[in-house]
Parts: C-alpha cells; sequence; structure tokens
C-alpha cells in the first residue's frame, strides 16, 4: 500500500493535472532538398507545443523524416539524450525552430542518428534528398513524467520535395543566324527554374570556330575547352551582351548553355540545372 498522501498525488498526476503534450510540426517554403534542415539546424521547421497540464513538463524532442516511396529515413534515436530538455510551463504553449532547438540538442553525434536507405557521408556532407514525397514526425516525449511511465505524443506533416526542371533557353534559338550591330547588343534569355529569389544562373558561352569543337555538347563537357565568355550568380532570366563584354565574332558558331542551382544547396534541379545546349552563328 502507498501512503495516503503518495496516493493522491498519483491520482492527481491522473487526473490532467500532469497532462501529455500536444504537439504539431509544419515546414515552410522553400522546403529544403537537404535532410540536416529537418533534423539538426534551418528556421523552415516549425514545431509548435502545448502543456495542457498545471505542472512544468521537461521534454525532449525526436525527429524524423521518411520518405513515402523511397526507401529513405533519417531520424534521432529515442535514446538520444539532449544537453537540455525543452521546458514548458504549466499552461503554456511555446514554438520553436531547429535553430533555436541547437540550444538544447547540443552537437547531435552519429551515433545519436538512424539512417536508412543513404549514405551516412551524404547526410554529413549535406547532400541533397531524392525527389518524392516525406512525411517529417516530431515526438515530445516527456522526460519528468512523475507515474514513471512514458508519456509522449507525436504530430506530422507531409513535405514534398520537388527536383526542378532546368532552364530553357528562349533567345536565341536554336541554329539562330543573329544580325551584327554595332554597337554589339544581344540579348540572351531562359525560362525560370526553382525558386524566384533563392535560384542563381550560370551562362556560358563557348566559340565553337575557335575551339574547333563539332559536337557542342563536348565544349560543356570537356573541362580543357575554355569559355569564351561565362558569368555565374545571376538572378533574373536574361543578360546581355553589350560593348562592355567581348565581341562576338561574324560568321562564327557559338554553343550556348544556362545552368540553374542553388548556392545554398537546399533545392534538387534534373540534370544538374543544366539546360539543353543551343547553337547559333
Amino acid at each position: 500500500m502507498f501512503p495516503a498522501h503518495e496516493n493522491a498525488f498519483f491520482l492527481i498526476v491522473n487526473t490532467g493535472l500532469f497532462a501529455q503534450p500536444i504537439v504539431s510540426a509544419s515546414v515552410l517554403p522553400p522546403r529544403s532538398a537537404v535532410a540536416k534542415d529537418y533534423i539538426q539546424q534551418g528556421n523552415n521547421v516549425i514545431i509548435t507545443l502545448i502543456n495542457n497540464g498545471s505542472f512544468p513538463q521537461s521534454v525532449k524532442l525526436i525527429l524524423s523524416l521518411s520518405g513515402t516511396s523511397n526507401g529513405v529515413k533519417i531520424a534521432l534515436n529515442e535514446s538520444f539524450i539532449p544537453v537540455a530538455p525543452l521546458v514548458l510551463n504549466a499552461r503554456q504553449k511555446r514554438t520553436v525552430t531547429l535553430n533555436q532547438l541547437k540550444v538544447n540538442n547540443g552537437n547531435i553525434a552519429l551515433n545519436d542518428l538512424m539512417i536508412q536507405g543513404s549514405d551516412i557521408n551524404k547526410y554529413l556532407n549535406s547532400s541533397t534528398l531524392p525527389e518524392g514525397l516525406y512525411t517529417f514526425c516530431v515526438k515530445a516525449i516527456v522526460v519528468n513524467n512523475p507515474t514513471g511511465g512514458i508519456l509522449s505524443s507525436q504530430g506530422c506533416t507531409t513535405v514534398s520535395i520537388l527536383s526542378y526542371l532546368p532552364p530553357i533557353i528562349t533567345n536565341p534559338v536554336n541554329n539562330a543566324v543573329l544580325k551584327p550591330l554595332q554597337p554589339q547588343v544581344i540579348t540572351f534569355s531562359w525560362t525560370p527554374s526553382g525558386i524566384v529569389g533563392e535560384t542563381r544562373y550560370r551562362f556560358r558561352l563557348v566559340d565553337l570556330t575557335a575551339a574547333q569543337v563539332f559536337n557542342p555538347n563536348d565544349a560543356f563537357i570537356n573541362e580543357n575547352i575554355l569559355p569564351f565568355y561565362q558569368q555565374q550568380n545571376i538572378l533574373t532570366i536574361s543578360i546581355q551582351m553589350d560593348n562592355s563584354k567581348p565581341k562576338l565574332k561574324e560568321g562564327n558558331r557559338y554553343a550556348l548553355q544556362v545552368q540553374a542551382y542553388d548556392p545554398l544547396n537546399k533545392l534538387n534541379f534534373k540534370n544538374n540545372g543544366r539546360s539543353k545546349v543551343i547553337v547559333f552563328t
């Protein structure tokens, strides 16, 4: 038999004064294709916790990301011990991001992670995840439960990770013959790719005649072939070749490719973001 006061405390715990936490999760766009951004870092993951009980709760959060059809799963082990638990005061609603949670979780070690269908080195190097639908879950486990049992709840949300189509060069069209102008003014343009403000473009122009290259695709595969002109970190979907840039030679054939990329490596692009090569004279 428990003493009367211990019995009374046990009844208080089980009448809702020490309640199961409520947890929900959301992922704000743009949704990263990097697994670390769902486990360790970033401000796009929003976790909301509610303590409906009358006592403070100390919780640890177990995060997981699972592909619905590609076999990829990356998660914290439930045995993970944070540097400090997240404290919820009585009747408190609290919202945190992963960057804010870093204070509690500290540096997550490799043995704290469970990884399936992916290489641990890829995870460490922040490589992008395969395209597809994923389920992101947050499990809140109370670590100061006076009953000694496991008191927890889980919130999940669906995340769609896309691979964006590469840009399509719209001007000039393939095999175009351009009229030389004095002064030189040629506008090159392409369709947008990825997310505005996140995507950058790399413009590369090769003089096929000077390089003596027959297959224009070889001009962008062979690293020994130097570009006639290139520019990167372009935010717009056009560039103008005016007199401030190298002068194109009349009668020469040129090959052009535009590549979309994300400098933060959070977006996936099909064909590594490279457009089809076009040729003009």
